[in-house]
């Protein structure tokens, strides 16, 4: 008895359907084996991180509370509410493009303009000195929000550096010397109330007053004004300002502030959205594909903590180096991750945007104290030093090296002035050229950073 058409379909329908079972068996077999063994490496790595004493979560990166009555904060806010108001917004744009090195220089006008602009600020330098007199300064953040801590007090202090450069600068050229040196060492003290918040934009402000505040010196500074006592505490305060840890603590912080967003994403759906706060359609779009809050991404998800974790980690581990020594380790940082770690992608700063910007600020730091004991050293003897090796009784010390190079300072006599300058970030001595007139840029562009007098 033949089997019918019919019976031969159902046949072969039910042998298609098990085949479709057991691969869907398969398929849940070793989704659960791969959530199980990637959790369980996540768990592991956090476990790591505590037992070093590392932050794992936000709630842990606060820097320790101070007392109000040391708490330098208040006297800031009272600055900051002066600064906030729409007149003065207006007047910080134009101090933007004053004080812009890429810019031509103001003229005459321009700066009498500004100087009558600034009449109603000018107890403002009393109050941050009355403010850097506290001991500590802790401006009331929320760090338990990780990436969403706001963080206003880094805008307003850069407003507040760029005030007191302008005033300092002003001050130059009234002739005022003792007082323009008094407000650069004021504002390279700025850098103090940021100093231990443990985030990367704190840091990186830090180091744009630092660079800002050496710039100005440059003017400021001549061969017959720096015998002033002013400026002995001028070169005391750039002593002073120590950069060398501050990234390692705010990539701590980074790592912990990380780790809270893969907890969001993956504690519930949608987490992925509230991370980005209505972000780019492709961005987003990216971060659907993890699947985020569901446990059918949850591989995805651990697959790429495991992927933030190592790079972090490297990061961690060496940046504390000098730049000249990261390009070398970690030049293809980041090239390996791949594409569907789409939170690592998005979160990790590459090297680059890091140790380049410390090191030029250190390198403006050094080279402004070597910049300073050269003219007093002219101030003393009429004439430049044939080398940088005679100024280290000035400098109460060896003088320091050039973080770029791992050397020292190039330094010639040129006529009767000189040139002193460091490689900067490119690693390659362009003969003190300089094409990059703002913020780095390109690592192909001439960056020495340089002093010279005529």
């Amino acid at each position: 008895m033949g089997v019918s058409v019919h019976s031969r379909w159902s046949w072969r329908g039910m042998r298609v359907r098990e085949k479709l079972i057991v691969a869907a068996l398969l398929v849940i077999m070793i989704h659960s084996a791969a959530v199980i063994v990637l959790g369980h490496r996540v768990e592991s790595e956090l476990a790591a991180l505590k037992k070093q004493g590392y932050p794992v979560s936000c709630a842990n990166i606060a820097p320790p509370p101070v007392p109000a009555a040391e708490n330098a904060a208040p006297i800031y806010a009272i600055i900051f509410k002066r600064l906030k108001t729409p007149g003065y917004k207006k007047i910080d744009s134009r101090l933007r493009n004053l004080l812009d090195p890429s810019k031509p220089p103001g003229s005459p006008a321009a700066w009498n303009r500004i100087r009558k602009a600034l009449l109603p600020y000018r107890d403002i330098p009393a109050e941050v000195e009355r403010a850097e007199s506290m001991p500590s300064c802790r401006f009331p953040v929320d760090w338990a929000a990780g990436y969403d801590a706001r963080l206003p007090d880094t805008a307003h202090l850069e407003e507040t550096s760029r005030f007191l450069i302008t005033e300092a600068l002003l001050a130059t050229r009234d002739h005022q010397t003792a007082q323009a040196f008094h407000l650069i060492t004021l504002d390279l003290r700025l850098e103090k109330a940021i100093r231990y918040e443990p985030v990367l934009v704190s840091q990186f402000v830090r180091f744009a007053i630092v660079d800002e505040a050496c710039r100005a010196l440059q003017t400021i500074a001549q061969p017959g004004n720096v015998a002033v006592p002013a400026e002995r505490k001028t070169a005391q305060a750039v002593a002073r300002v120590d950069l060398s840890s501050s990234l390692l603590r705010a990539l701590t912080a980074q790592r912990a502030a990380g780790l809270q967003i893969f907890q969001t994403v993956g504690s519930h759906w949608g987490g992925a959205r509230e991370i980005l706060e209505g972000g780019g359609d492709g961005v987003e779009q990216r971060l659907c594909l993890i699947w985020d809050g569901t446990y059918i991404g949850r591989p995805l998800l651990y697959a790429d903590e495991l992927a933030f974790l190592h790079a972090m980690g490297q990061m961690i581990d060496r940046i504390s180096e000098p730049w000249r020594i990261q390009d070398q380790q970690l030049r293809y940082f980041g090239r390996d991750v791949p594409l569907c770690d789409v939170l690592t992608q998005l979160t990790v700063l590459p090297p680059y945007e890091l140790a380049p910007k410390r090191d030029t600020a250190i390198a403006r730091l050094a080279g402004s104290r070597i910049f300073l004991a050269l003219l007093t050293y002219k101030a003393r003897s009429g004439v430049y030093p044939a080398t940088l090796a005679v100024l280290s009784p000035l400098l109460g010390g060896p003088v320091p090296d050039d973080p770029f190079s791992g050397t020292g300072f190039v330094y010639h006599r040129q006529g009767s002035g000189f040139i002193l300058y460091s490689i900067g970030p490119n690693l390659t001595d362009d003969g003190g050229l300089n094409k990059v007139a703002g913020p780095f840029q390109n690592f192909n562009d001439p960056d020495d950073i340089v002093w010279s007098r005529p």
